[in-house]
């Protein structure tokens, strides 16, 4: 059950290949696609923690079976001598004024912005509804999880709660140019790290943040995954 909860907690919280905007998709078997973003709507989490994880564990497990998973890229990176990642509490409550700071940390001061604020508004509303008592509190805020966010911590520190090399599926990363989580470097060797996939892929999209899905380029995040989940990507060699 240890290799289930960690598996489940570096997994976006709510996101999977059928929450894709594209109805009539026809989703390649075997794929595996990575974007970012894990909190924007925590306590949908239960059910797809499960979901996510049965998937990644059957995609190391069983490499041939029809897998399709969903994560945010996170790397590891080298230990830091002398120090042990820290002690987190199970939960944080999160306000809407925290979720907004989160949203907009990671886009440069001369940038315009990438978030709409009315659509922030709507999306903040719904945000609260996600927790019954979120109003009760002074601020209003939502009880999340702090699962994912541990194993970040971790993998900063030289734990990574999987194996990348026992992964043989295709994979794609697709990150904002401002993510903070997963720069050049993370990314460049958690594309290396996978080292069984028959075909890897590192997408980087421009004007965008670790929550990329909610700012203006998330048509093209939407289109990138519509692209490598429909698979047909890999030319068949003529026969000698």
């Amino acid at each position: 059950m240890s290799g289930l909860n960690h598996a489940a907690s570096i997994s976006a919280a709510y996101a999977s290949s059928d929450a894709l905007p594209h109805p009539h998709a026809r989703l390649a078997s075997g794929r595996w696609l990575a974007f970012t973003g894990w909190e924007s709507n925590p306590l949908d989490s239960i059910e797809k923690f499960l979901s996510v994880t049965s998937n990644f564990l059957l995609s190391q497990v069983y490499p041939g079976a029809n897998t399709n998973l969903t994560l945010g890229p996170i790397a590891k990176r080298r230990p830091r001598r002398y120090e042990a990642p820290p002690a987190l509490p199970a939960w944080r409550l999160v306000s809407i004024e925290d979720q907004l700071l989160r949203f907009i940390e990671d886009v440069p001061e001369h940038e315009p912005p990438v978030l709409s604020q009315a659509e922030f508004a709507v999306w903040a509303e719904a945000y609260l509804d996600s927790d019954p008592e979120s109003r009760t509190r002074n601020p209003a805020s939502v009880k999340t999880p702090l699962g994912p966010y541990s194993e970040i911590i971790k993998a900063w520190h030289g734990v990574l709660p999987y194996d990348p090399a026992a992964v043989r599926c295709p994979v794609a990363f697709i990150r904002g140019e401002w993510d903070g989580l997963i720069p050049d470097e993370d990314a460049r060797w958690l594309f290396e790290a996978f080292s069984r996939s028959p075909s890897k892929r590192d997408i980087k999209v421009s004007r965008g943040t670790h929550l990329m899905h909610l700012e203006t380029m998330r048509p093209a995040l939407w289109q990138e995954s519509i692209v490598f989940l429909l698979g047909d990507d890999i030319a068949l060699l003529p026969n000698p």
